[in-house]
């Protein structure tokens, strides 16, 4: 038995910035931090600003900070 798993480089998704924004995957908002923590690093005032416009991101689409009172992802 063998298990295949597709690889895929996150860095690709810099240039589909509007299609993550787009998209209603929770897995879109993971790789949105991810590149904004790569493209950050090292300027902490930028690094917030990020993290802030991707939490309010998340408010809009229903997902909440308390356990249980979100969509339920």
């Amino acid at each position: 038995m063998a298990l295949d798993f597709p690889v895929v480089k996150l860095l690709d998704y810099e240039a589909r910035w509007a299609e993550l924004e787009a998209s209603d995957n929770p897995f879109a908002v993971v790789v949105m931090a991810h590149l904004k923590t790569q493209a950050t690093r090292g300027d902490m005032a930028e690094r917030y600003a990020a993290k802030l416009s991707l939490a309010k991101m998340l408010y809009r689409r229903g997902y909440s900070w308390r356990p249980g009172t979100s969509k339920g992802y």
